[in-house]
């Protein structure tokens, strides 16, 4: 632990505990830490240093470092947990299920998600709950609403029983063009155990500003003590969300000023390598050609049939903003390339086919 004065005064601010005696208990850390080293043990990481503190005890001792070390893991880097929620998403809500109602969907999504909570719920506590919502005609739905009601307590229990915790939000569009929010809430229970909790979708089709977002964001955390337990949140570079004017991570910050905002690390490395693609010729006419590939399939039903029929596996749709689509077509055409030049050669053979599809074919193949 070799910190600065400057990143332990940082740290014992942030952390709102006394400088000094941070600054202490960090001497007696370093002290026992070159002691181990001595002894063959490598340096601990954080996660390391947490365990040991509350296994061997020390965290009532080692009290200021113990906080700082649970605050330093809720701040995320990245929104990804967000980014797989949007992949259950796709499943819950398809061609087949794309007019189902809003409080339906936030409802099964949550089971779909939190299924670790789901595993160890009480159905005696549920059956209570929904026998005091009394009888419907839509059964089904209540009974789902019911279980999800009785989950998002849950949460909510842990979430007002920890000291702080941080947010990741994004959205997204789902299959019946409705924009949805993803809230994810990350904290440090008692047990020093590190968790993520999804705490719902929000259709925010009809105000996706960044007032809009802020008062979704303001509605669903206002019980949580905002302003004394948020200290960290991380969006994407969008700047409705992380513009440093009137974004939201701004008017986040003028009711928790604690709330530090972190770009989302994986959303930065995407631009990073999209920039780095976009300035070499070759790697632009590479991925140019790789994604017409995609959707040369994507945009015809007869072709995707063929696809079907011979190769069994589709081609990924190319999502400008989803950084793996590009590696999953890739990984599909170049695994299954066998099959498609087979899909290739059924279409130039059908008499069905286009001329514009044979002449498209016949560049694909010069690629």
């Amino acid at each position: 632990m070799n910190l600065t004065q400057k990143t332990t005064k940082i740290l014992s601010t942030f952390s709102k505990v006394s400088e000094d005696e941070l600054i202490t208990e960090l001497k007696l850390l370093k002290n026992y830490e070159n002691a181990m080293q001595l002894n063959g043990a490598s340096s601990k990481s954080i996660y390391e240093w947490i365990d040991w503190l509350k296994t061997t005890r020390n965290s009532t001792v080692y009290t200021c470092v113990f906080k700082t070390l649970k605050m330093f893991t809720i701040i995320p880097v990245t929104s990804c947990t967000c980014e797989r929620v949007f992949s259950k998403l796709t499943i819950v809500k398809n061609k087949l299920r794309s007019t189902m109602s809003q409080e339906r969907l936030e409802s099964l999504l949550l089971l779909f998600t939190e299924q670790e909570i789901v595993s160890k719920v009480d159905l005696n506590a549920v059956i209570d709950e929904f026998n005091s919502m009394g009888m419907s005609k839509s059964i089904q739905n209540d009974l789902i609403s019911c279980i999800s009601e009785f989950l998002i307590n849950q949460i909510k229990n842990e979430i007002k029983q920890c000291k702080f915790y941080s947010i990741q939000i994004d959205d997204t569009t789902d299959i019946s063009q409705k924009t949805q929010c993803s809230i994810i809430i990350r904290y440090v229970t008692d047990k020093s155990e590190l968790i993520e909790r999804f705490l719902g979708f929000h259709n925010v089709s009809e105000d996706p500003t960044a007032q809009g977002l802020f008062n979704l964001v303001n509605s669903v955390l206002h019980e949580f003590d905002t302003e004394n337990k948020l200290v960290g949140q991380c969006y994407d570079g969008a700047c409705v969300m992380s513009g440093h004017l009137t974004g939201l991570q701004v008017r986040v910050k003028e009711v928790a000023p604690n709330a530090l905002f972190t770009h989302c690390l994986a959303h930065r490395l995407n631009l990073v390598l999209q920039h780095g693609c976009s300035i070499n010729a070759k790697c632009r006419i590479f991925f140019a050609n790789l994604t017409s590939i995609a959707a040369y399939f994507h945009n015809s039903t007869s072709r995707t049939n063929f696809v079907d029929t011979i190769v069994g596996k589709r081609i990924p749709q190319f999502v400008q903003t989803r950084w793996s689509s590009r590696s999953k077509i890739l990984h599909t055409i170049v695994n299954e390339w066998s099959g498609f030049i087979d899909v290739f050669d059924c279409i130039s053979k059908d008499p069905k086919s286009s001329s514009e599809s044979i002449v498209v074919l016949l560049v694909i193949l010069k690629i």
